[in-house]
């Protein structure tokens, strides 16, 4: 009696490698070889049999719990290259992914879809850019909203900015050539002025010597040498901006980052002074 084997439905009794008769298995939506243990040899001639049909699960939707299964089964199995060139070419068929790729597209077609992704009429456009006035000059540009939440985008350049936190005494940061120069001018013991705004040329000297109107600029060599503030034209608006003080009656020296760093700069400072 222990090697019979008993229907788990309805007690009829049953092959050794079944666990449900044949009449219990197809109730409902179970499956005729449910619970049957198949040798390998019967699952690869069931698959070859199978080879090229359609499943009938096709387009049948999986519940939530049948769904969790198949993914932890497949969970780590990475797809071989056929199977992926399988997918790419349905998706394409379907319509699914960069289903455009490849494909030529017509003049009225373009223009369909240019009206339809216009940025009027795109699900993230939140107006453009805004016009904004400069609180210290009043020059009017657009700016993105972006940077006005952050607080950037209230002044039209660094030099505006830079003229407003002096003028209410914001902190200001010196650079390290800055803090070798200061060093320098106090080593001489020269009456100087840090940080001071002139006026007529709309700028904030790093140093101003008041008994000889001598105006002192310690110049980085990304902002003021670099073939990116050549692009940017910063270079000219130095030139300018000397040639300003200059016919406003100031004497003018510039003082590089690289003869700051390897102490250059002294003999030029002193004959800038009139030091020896």
């Amino acid at each position: 009696m222990q090697n019979e084997n008993y229907c788990n439905e309805c007690g009829v009794k049953i092959s050794k490698t079944s666990t449900y008769c044949a009449k219990c298995a197809n109730k409902g939506e179970r499956c005729y070889w449910y619970g049957k243990k198949l040798s390998n040899e019967t699952c690869e001639k069931i698959s070859k049999k199978a080879k090229g049909r359609t499943s009938p699960l096709k387009g049948v939707p999986c519940s939530i719990e049948t769904r969790r299964k198949i993914g932890k089964a497949n969970k780590g199995k990475k797809p071989s290259e056929e199977t992926n060139r399988k997918r790419s070419e349905t998706a394409k068929r379907n319509g699914v992914g960069k289903w455009r790729q490849g494909m030529i597209t017509s003049e009225e077609t373009k223009i369909k879809i240019s009206e339809r992704m216009s940025l009027e009429k795109h699900w993230n456009w939140k107006g453009g850019l805004v016009t904004i006035t400069c609180m210290l000059c009043g020059k009017t540009r657009e700016e993105k909203p972006s940077r006005l939440k952050r607080g950037h985008g209230k002044f039209c350049s660094v030099r505006c900015n830079s003229l407003w936190n002096k003028a209410h005494n914001i902190p200001f940061k010196n650079t390290s050539i800055e803090l070798a120069v200061e060093d320098k001018l106090k080593e001489l013991g020269i009456k100087y002025e840090a940080q001071k705004v002139i006026p007529e040329g709309r700028t904030i000297a790093d140093f101003y010597i008041p008994e000889q109107q001598l105006v002192i600029y310690a110049d980085g060599w990304f902002w003021h040498e670099s073939e990116w503030a050549e692009k940017k034209g910063i270079i000219k608006k130095d030139d300018l901006q000397n040639l300003a003080l200059k016919n406003s009656g100031y004497k003018v020296l510039r003082l590089p980052e690289q003869e700051i760093k390897n102490g250059i700069f002294t003999q030029k400072l002193q004959e800038a002074l009139g030091v020896t």
